[in-house]
């Protein structure tokens, strides 16, 4: 590891007591980790609903208002890629 790497961890650890990164500004998130599992086990129940019913469950169920895009998002995020249905 190069010596302006440690010199810099130091330095910081010295400024702030840590070495954690400093919290970043940007748009909150929409759906918490339980609303998460929620649109996980909707999915998994059905897994040939669109993301558009998911997303008006949501709106039902948690009071949420998602978009599809978002439903898919998490799906993604959660290893569930598109795929599309052999026949």
């Amino acid at each position: 590891m190069a010596k302006s790497t440690i010199q810099k961890i130091n330095d910081k650890y010295n400024e702030t007591g840590s070495v954690q990164n400093k919290l970043r500004s940007g748009r909150p998130r929409k759906t918490s980790a339980s609303a998460d599992r929620l649109i996980v086990k909707q999915f998994k129940a059905n897994r040939r609903k669109p993301a558009a019913e998911v997303a008006n469950e949501m709106l039902h169920s948690m009071e949420i208002k998602i978009s599809p895009q978002t439903v898919r998002n998490r799906l993604y995020a959660q290893g569930f890629h598109e795929r599309i249905a052999r026949r």
